[in-house]
């Protein structure tokens, strides 16, 4: 589950970039080389702060409340604003300073990102330094996935790249805003210590789990029947 939680975070945060890149008119070789220079930063913020965790945990609790709120309101305007230059139009060498701002991930992320891997290391039976690199790697191959897939789509379909691009910053806007409100308790329990959840009954557990997909079903089925009766009318 570890392991699963951190590829989720990884693919959230290529969202973003990945989605930027695969809109613009970069070239392949450009694509790579933003995708690696994004991915390298991850793995050297891992070798850089291992030995100095409590500097990154202060930095985390410190600035990551206000830097989100900046982050989200800037993602906000950026998708509000309707003027910003399409960017199918961009390319890596010019000086749309939009464009480079909204590309770059953002930084408190990839830190957060790097604190996860620290701490997961151990719990991975991994030297964190190896898993960094390995978390960097698949950071890597699902931005230049997700920016050749949309650079694909774009391709087949006739809608605004713009249009497609306001709307995803502002929904990334609005959930960045949200999550903000409860990100630096997340960063406080990282560091607080665990015990293992231990289950009083199996049998109680599964009992649980039965009964809900039972009912479930029956909501399915139920629903069907009524859409079905509504049909014959």
């Amino acid at each position: 589950m570890s392991a699963f939680g951190l590829l989720i975070a990884t693919l959230i945060l290529s969202l973003k970039s990945g989605l930027i890149l695969g809109m613009s008119q970069n070239s392949v070789k450009q694509i790579v080389f933003f995708s690696s220079a994004f991915a390298i930063s991850l793995g050297v913020l891992v070798m850089f702060f291992l030995p100095m965790q409590s500097v990154m945990v202060a930095i985390l609790d410190k600035y990551t409340f206000i830097g989100s709120i900046l982050m989200a309101l800037f993602l906000i305007y950026l998708g509000i604003n309707g003027e910003m230059n399409n960017c199918s139009a961009c390319d890596a060498t010019s000086n749309n300073k939009k464009y480079i701002t909204v590309l770059l991930p953002c930084p408190l992320c990839l830190i957060a990102l790097a604190l996860a891997v620290i701490l997961l290391g151990p719990a991975l039976k991994l030297s964190p330094i190896w898993l960094g690199w390995i978390t960097a790697g698949v950071f890597f191959l699902m931005l230049l996935i997700i920016s050749f897939g949309i650079r694909k789509l774009m391709k087949t379909i006739t809608v605004d790249a713009e249009t497609i691009l306001n709307t995803f910053l502002l929904f990334l806007g609005a959930f960045t805003l949200c999550c903000s409100l409860f990100i630096p308790s997340l960063v406080q329990s990282m560091m607080a210590p665990f015990s293992p959840i231990s289950l009083e009954s199996g049998r109680w557990t599964l009992g649980a789990i039965t009964g809900m997909f039972v009912l479930l079903i029956i909501g399915y089925m139920k629903h069907a029947l009524v859409h079905r009766k509504g049909e014959r009318k």
